[in-house]
């Protein structure tokens, strides 16, 4: 994940540099009429374009490069120099674990990568070259590579037994595949070899046994049957091994006697029913009594409620949860005494080193911060370049303290109805009063606003009132004192 985020920054990065180069030169060649929606798409387009353009050219050179590389090797080893062949292979495998490659990118290239491997490893005859710090490295990062991960156990438990600094990378290799019986035999047969009945044994035994037909392999079934009946176990780790090496082994009193005693020990669930009904197959025609005396030997317990499951992944927390026990852990005991701050950036410092985990993510969270942070700069400076001007509105007519014309707005029959209008104009500021004027036999109270110079300036004034919804319409009149006020 760390790696194709590298990848996609880098593309992201390019993309901003030279795509944004060529947006921002959109305005002077397309002059000054843009408008947001005129320039989003096109800017958009051109930053797609360089970015998936940058992911290509990126891939091919790397691509490029892991070839080249292979090519080389290649010309090495017929040459017959094999330090030259190793030293064109390390460049290959850091061409591959560079960040030019895409995901995609890298599985087009991984299986030529990984059969040049396979060869030339498999072709050495040199402990030293097999089993040294290179391949180790290289499985270390991939131990999902089955080919390379058979040679290297093979190679590296050519003595019977694995070195205790390889004995992790077994371990991790054997989670990595725990389906290939290979794999799977040759580290059962290394933990066989040191008698090793510890947890990490006795996984990679039951998926030994979970991947193995009957009949196979004979050997190292009925070696591992002898070492479990010899320690007396009798749960739910023994069962499958009793039932293969039976079925491999008929009519064996001592392999029937540990099947009874491990039905006596364990409860039946979904991972252990098989096994369970194939031990009690086994012990239908079996005389009780003659392997009741054998029951002794095996240590019976309580029934089991459950059986631990073989996990079909690597085992252990994850990485964020092993970064937040580890914090807890240094915070815990940074606290624990009072320590200077000058030690505890040391200890921070050294708990870094010690912690690739800690590392990644404290990479991929910097990446995704910078990520973050160039998409919110380019989304911001488009926005700020191509943002629509809006015209200057006109100032509505502000009418003046003298003249002899005003605007009537309405005419009530009742006061308080022309006094509740008024008192409305006036909230918004304006200049407004009413008149009482007889009409015929009526009395009209007419509500005016303001006082102008000449009809023009009333005419822009009553027009900008309604434009505003303020009135809804408007005659010139002329001015007369103002006889009542809001």
């Amino acid at each position: 994940m760390l790696h194709a985020l590298k990848h996609y920054a880098l593309r992201l990065w390019t993309a901003i540099v030279f795509g944004g180069a060529a947006v921002l030169s959109i305005p002077p060649l397309t002059g000054n009429g843009l408008t947001p929606a005129s320039t989003l798409l096109p800017a958009a387009a051109i930053l797609l374009g360089v970015f998936f353009a940058a992911g290509a050219a990126y891939t091919a050179l790397g691509i490029r490069s892991v070839r080249s590389h292979l090519h080389g090797a290649e010309d090495w080893e017929r040459a017959g120099s094999a330090a030259e062949a190793e030293a064109s292979y390390r460049k290959a495998l850091s061409a591959y674990d560079s960040f030019l490659l895409s995901p995609r990118g890298r599985k087009r290239v991984y299986r030529e990568l990984a059969d040049h491997l396979a060869r030339f490893y498999a072709a050495r005859i040199d402990q030293r070259a097999v089993s040294g710090e290179f391949i180790t490295a290289y499985l270390a990062r991939h131990p999902e590579d089955a080919g390379l991960a058979e040679i290297w156990l093979r190679q590296a438990g050519s003595r019977g037994w694995l070195r205790r600094q390889d004995q992790r990378l077994a371990a991790r290799i054997g989670n990595a595949h725990p389906d290939n019986a290979a794999i799977q035999e040759l580290l059962a047969r290394y933990c066989l070899m040191e008698e090793r009945t510890d947890f990490s044994a006795l996984q990679t035994y039951h998926r030994l046994i979970e991947s193995s037909a009957p009949g196979t392999p004979s050997d190292l079934v009925r070696r591992l049957s002898e070492l479990f009946a010899e320690q007396g176990r009798a749960d739910q780790w023994a069962l499958p091994v009793y039932v293969r090496a039976a079925e491999n082994r008929p009519a064996q009193p001592k392999l029937l006697a540990g099947i009874a005693a491990t039905l006596k020990s364990i409860q039946t669930n979904e991972q252990n029913r098989k096994w369970i009904e194939a031990g009690r197959r086994l012990l239908e025609n079996t005389d009780p009594d003659q392997i009741r005396p054998l029951l002794r030997h095996f240590t019976v317990s309580e029934p089991q409620t459950a059986a631990p499951a073989s996990p079909r992944r690597r085992s252990g927390p994850g990485l964020w949860r092993r970064l937040v026990l580890t914090i807890g852990i240094v915070a815990r005991r940074t606290t624990e005494a009072p320590f200077s701050a000058a030690r505890r950036a040391r200890l921070a410092v050294a708990w870094l080193k010690k912690t690739p985990a800690a590392r990644q993510a404290i990479l991929w969270v910097f990446f995704t911060a910078a990520t973050v942070a160039a998409i919110i700069l380019v989304v911001n400076t488009a926005g700020y370049l191509f943002k629509s001007e809006k015209p200057p509105e006109e100032a509505a007519p502000v009418a003046k303290a003298t003249g002899k014309f005003t605007i009537q707005v309405a005419a009530y029959l009742k006061e308080e109805h022309a006094r509740r209008f008024a008192a409305e104009l006036e909230k918004q500021g304006l200049d407004v009063y009413w008149t009482a004027n007889p009409v015929g036999q009526k009395q009209w109270y007419q509500v005016r606003i303001a006082r102008f110079q000449d009809k023009d300036a009333a005419r822009r004034f009553g027009e900008a009132l309604k434009s505003e919804g303020l009135i809804d319409d408007f005659y010139i009149a002329n001015y007369e004192p103002p006889q009542y006020r809001p």
